[in-house]
């Protein structure tokens, strides 16, 4: 498997700009600007519901200030489901200059 590829944002507002995060409804006061959704109950059913429909509009926020493709598990803090899918062929990590 080949390594993913890492790219710097400037911030967390960028990402929003490129993949256009769905706000969280199920809950009031979601972090990241009310996009995240969380590890565990309702919040967590969802994302695997909308993972099932199509995996490529699902992102990880992890541990270490990254956002990466896909469903993980792993050193997660919390999922976004977006309204642009990533690129199927590519892998990518993001990284941010500033939190």
């Amino acid at each position: 498997m080949d390594k993913k590829e890492c790219k710097i944002l400037k911030n967390f507002d960028e990402f929003v700009s490129i993949y256009k995060p769905i706000k969280n409804t199920i809950v009031e006061d979601s972090c990241y600007d009310g996009y995240m959704f969380e590890t565990y109950d309702r919040e967590f059913n969802f994302v695997k519901k909308m993972q099932k429909k199509n995996p490529y509009y699902i992102w990880t926020l992890l541990d270490c200030d990254t956002i990466t493709q896909g469903l993980h598990f792993v050193n997660r803090m919390g999922y976004f489901i977006c309204e642009v899918p990533f690129d199927e062929d590519g892998e990518y990590e993001y990284f941010f200059e500033d939190k």
